[in-house]
């Protein structure tokens, strides 16, 4: 069941919102208002977990985005460097990225590819 938020609400600031990459946002919105028993986030806050891969490609990424394809979204992911971390629960996929925290939405104007892939000396 999706409790998808009205279009004019916002997990961001409004005046910081346009500098958040779309797909940011919308991971956002999932996290927030799927269930917990298809995607959530960890206990601290520092990563999310995919717990039902089936659900999340029948359900949850047609409506949020133009497919179903699990690769596409682990393609996005990567393209905004989360890393995949592996568990005893083979099952469950988890994902982090320092920029991309539950308890600080903020973070995610700095989740920029430029940003988190360059090395500058």
């Amino acid at each position: 069941m999706h409790v998808t938020p009205p279009p004019s609400s916002h997990t961001f600031d409004d005046n910081n919102d346009h500098e958040v990459a779309p797909f940011l946002r919308t991971l956002r919105t999932i996290l927030t208002y799927e269930s917990d028993d298809i995607i959530r986030w960890t206990p601290d806050g520092l990563a999310f977990e995919v717990v039902d891969m089936e659900a999340l490609t029948s359900a949850v990424l047609p409506h949020y985005f133009k497919h179903n394809k699990y690769s596409s979204f682990q393609r996005q992911l990567n393209y905004f460097h989360f890393k995949k971390w592996t568990k005893s629960l083979v099952h469950v996929c988890t994902f982090s990225n320092t920029h991309f925290t539950r308890d600080d939405p903020l973070l995610s104007l700095d989740a920029k590819t430029s940003k988190m892939g360059e090395n500058k000396n």
